[in-house]
């Protein structure tokens, strides 16, 4: 299936590749299994999630275990996106400063009430939503009485502070926002919403 040649964080090739006799579902047994008897087209789609990982881990001083066990926040009851005006302001340059967001200009990101929370815990066995939390994902809604709202970390694994916690327990938060990596984490979990559906490891 051809990616979305609108969506400029989708990037898809469309190739000719070669069928060999044993990767049909009916073999023709008079030529040998490896021989070439076909060329079919197929549609790849470039995955950004090893190069933003690899983004966090220059820009923030977690472990990769850390940064493979984050969670994109699909399900937490608050969802948060990026305010057009708000990246706009971003890419020229403005509103990336602590002065900016002290003196109010265009915020980076909204909050809005999940509506695919409940479909997608429908989704779980029942004993499994029971571990799902109102807020688990890696965007945290913070507030400050100087600077007003603003997106924090939560990182969900913390090696030796975490034993003996319970589940609910576990990880730390950051009150900082980096609004170029939260950018990408949110454009990244777009992503993953959008093609990567059923894809297992």
């Amino acid at each position: 299936m051809p990616g979305d040649k609108s969506d400029p964080d989708c990037v898809w090739r469309k190739r000719l590749v070669q069928v060999r006799n044993y990767q049909n579902e009916n073999p023709d047994l008079t030529k040998p299994l490896n021989a070439l008897v076909a060329t079919k087209p197929v549609f790849q789609i470039w995955s950004p999630v090893a190069a933003v990982a690899l983004l966090v881990k220059l820009e923030m001083p977690f472990r990769l275990y850390q940064v493979r066990m984050l969670d994109s926040g699909e399900s937490d009851h608050n969802r948060i996106e990026i305010d057009h005006d708000g990246e706009s302001a971003f890419l020229k340059g403005k509103g990336t400063t602590l002065e900016n967001i002290e003196h109010r200009e265009q915020p980076m990101f909204r909050w809005s009430e999940n509506q695919n929370r409940q479909r997608l815990l429908d989704g779980l066995l029942k004993p499994d939503r029971g571990r799902v939390s109102q807020h688990q994902g890696v965007f945290v809604k913070c507030h400050d009485h100087k600077v007003g709202d603003f997106v924090g970390f939560f990182i969900n694994t913390n090696k030796t502070a975490d034993i003996d916690k319970e589940w609910h327990h576990r990880g730390y938060h950051i009150r900082w926002q980096h609004n170029s990596l939260h950018r990408w984490l949110v454009k990244l979990r777009n992503w993953q919403e959008k093609y990567a559906i059923g894809i297992t490891a």
